[in-house]
């Protein structure tokens, strides 16, 4: 058991390993978006490299550069794998293909020669740099977790929304209407952060107001969507182009057009 302990390629190991395995912890069992990120980026960020400086033999020549070194070289492999994902599967997984790239880079962890057995110091000075390490990990995600409760959030901007209802919601193209009839078109209000009190819809046809007609009053649901029925009389006409503003005071908000086709004749079959 101790040879065990002491073998280099488990002493190469341990600590990525532990690194990758706080990451898929932190990805898939944390709820927490602060602290899952703080468990995740040690491992997509230093493991990758990490075991490529060490499988090339690099770390004595980088001496006190060898950290920057492998996270500039787990930057690097990730773009790397991300690029063969999407040219083999037309897409990249970001949300986990990081972690599965360090996952994998678990496999250039061991040391090229054996590295002789670990003395009492650098024993203590491997759990110290682990202790420091966590520590600074639970530091930084109570550091960030507090910063997002502290600063003001952004507000999220309101949002208006004019709409066919019924069976107009799906017309596929131009409505047939009986000439000289009447149609009546539903239309839907919804918002977001909006007073959706004192909005009227007129309508136009081809450009121009119709006779006779008169703003329709939206009104109000129990849910707080806005409703209205709007009367519309039909001409004798190949294609008509009707567009119904939806507006506040005489302030236009948006706007939607319905073409109706009133004509028998055969150049007007649509």
């Amino acid at each position: 058991m101790r040879d065990l302990i002491r073998s280099p390629r488990l002493r190469a190991l341990a600590l990525p390993a532990a690194l990758v395995a706080v990451g898929f912890v932190g990805r898939y069992a944390v709820p927490w978006p602060v602290l899952r990120a703080v468990l995740v980026a040690p491992a997509v960020l230093w493991v990758p490299g990490h075991c490529v400086v060490g499988a090339l033999g690099l770390r004595a020549a980088a001496g006190r550069w060898s950290a920057p070194l492998a996270v500039l070289l787990s930057i690097i492999v990730t773009i790397a794998a991300a690029l063969v994902s999407y040219a083999g599967f037309g897409y990249v997984p970001l949300g986990t293909m990081p972690l599965w790239v360090s996952l994998g880079s678990l496999l250039l962890a061991a040391p090229r020669a054996p590295a002789p057995a670990a003395t009492p110091r650098e024993t203590v000075r491997a759990l110290g740099f682990g202790t420091a390490f966590g520590a600074g990990a639970l530091a930084v995600a109570a550091l960030v977790a507090g910063l997002v409760h502290v600063l003001p959030s952004q507000q999220q901007p309101g949002y208006l929304a004019f709409s066919f209802g019924g069976d107009f919601a799906d017309v596929p193209g131009v409505v047939r209407a009986q000439a000289g009839g009447m149609l009546d078109i539903p239309v839907s209000v919804t918002g977001s952060g909006q007073d959706l009190s004192g909005l009227t819809v007129s309508v136009a046809r081809d450009g121009k107001p119709i006779a006779n007609t008169d703003p329709v009053p939206v009104l109000i649901d129990a849910s707080g969507q806005g409703y209205a029925h709007v009367q519309l009389p039909i001409a004798t006409a190949c294609i008509s182009r009707y567009s119904f503003t939806l507006q506040h005071d005489a302030t236009s908000l948006r706007l939607l057009d319905l073409y109706v086709t009133s004509s028998s004749s055969a150049g007007c079959h649509v």
